[in-house]
């Protein structure tokens, strides 16, 4: 704070943002805040000097008590952004084969409005796909979701096109709206609210969509049946075993082909690398394919951040997967953005405690 802030400030206030929506507030004495940088003080000794809040009434509250809270300046996100993203995701019991592999180079491009509105278009260049073109447990199941010709595409396609907009809401309650094309295969619209409890180390929260299946052969139309299909889910989250770095995720209720069940997702963070695995149970007796009877959606994954190859901070990570040949039974839609922070390393109070060494 020397050379930005007057003498005469004693406590000093921070808040941290992504696209203009508040994430974390923090609020500390300049002199405990100077040792710190200093290394004067060890990193739990500052935090008994300083408060790291979940919500911007809690920092306002520390701030002016006798005050209502009033909106704050932020810097402006960039309004537009491109970048080359590689994907790679392999599956395992392919009905041609034991392990499958797809690859492309995804160009995604933002742009950003106002706060918390996200114009996105994603076009994906295959490089390498040697998933099967037809899925056999789907020729019994003239209902089933029929996701195997959409990953067996060999040629350039708009996997993405739409708007999402995410607001701030009191008491450290986030929501979302978006609509478009979400991901290769489905086109509609999606809710989703998320609250945080105890710093941002539980969370709970609730999503829908209402999609259709897009075209294979026109990424600007619908597919013919123009069947709906919608899904449901509580969302729970926690970090149940202090500062290990171990998330747990639950999702609970109606999954995109009409199952209703579980999602089981754990992860665990390593200097900024991310381990997991996801497994489904839903009921599937209503199911008419005995490939999806008894079906559990499983896979796990690692994640890593973008500014890994960079020399700056860039915010997004990569993700490669490993998962099982995608049934219909426990399956979600994939929108822009979600809310739900596991294995994203978001910027809950819970987490920047974590990240204080850091900033030294």
């Amino acid at each position: 704070a020397d050379g930005i802030a007057p003498e005469r400030i004693s406590r000093l206030y921070f808040v941290l943002t992504r696209e203009g929506i508040f994430q974390t507030g923090l609020a500390a004495s300049r002199s405990s805040l100077g040792q710190y940088v200093k290394s004067g003080i060890s990193t739990r000794g500052l935090l008994e000097f300083i408060s790291v809040v979940q919500s911007k009434e809690d920092l306002w509250s520390d701030f002016n008590p006798r005050a209502a809270p009033v909106e704050y300046a932020c810097s402006s996100p960039a309004e537009w952004s491109v970048c080359l993203e590689p994907v790679l995701s392999s599956y395992v019991n392919d009905p041609s084969g034991c392990f499958r592999t797809r690859f492309s180079l995804d160009v995604t491009g933002e742009a950003r409005p106002w706060t918390g509105g996200v114009f996105t278009a994603r076009l994906s260049l295959p490089v390498y796909n040697n998933v099967s073109a037809s899925d056999v447990s789907e020729e019994s199941e003239p209902d089933g979701l029929g996701t195997a010709d959409y990953l067996s595409r060999e040629t350039p396609s708009l996997t993405g096109l739409g708007f999402d907009q995410i607001i701030g809401l009191p008491g450290s309650t986030r929501a979302r709206v978006s609509f478009g094309a979400f991901e290769a295969s489905w086109a509609g619209v999606g809710v989703e609210i998320f609250k945080y409890f105890s710093d941002g180390r539980y969370g709970v929260g609730a999503q829908s969509e209402w999609v259709w299946k897009r075209d294979l052969e026109n990424d600007f139309s619908l597919d013919d049946d123009k069947k709906p299909y919608h899904t449901g889910l509580l969302n729970l989250y926690g970090q149940p075993f202090g500062r290990s770095g171990l998330e747990i995720g639950l999702r609970l209720g109606r999954f995109l082909a009409g199952d209703n069940g579980v999602r089981l997702e754990v992860c665990r963070t390593y200097k900024h690398f991310t381990v997991g695995a996801w497994y489904s149970a839903t009921e599937t007796s209503g199911f008419k394919s005995c490939r999806n009877r008894d079906y559990h959606d499983q896979g796990v994954f690692i994640t890593w951040p973008l500014s890994v190859i960079k020399d700056a901070p860039v915010y997004g990570r990569y993700r490669y997967e490993i998962s099982s040949w995608p049934g219909d039974p426990g399956q979600m839609v994939r929108t822009f953005r979600s809310l739900y922070p596991l294995g994203t390393e978001g910027e809950s109070a819970w987490s920047v405690q974590d990240s204080l060494r850091e900033m030294r």
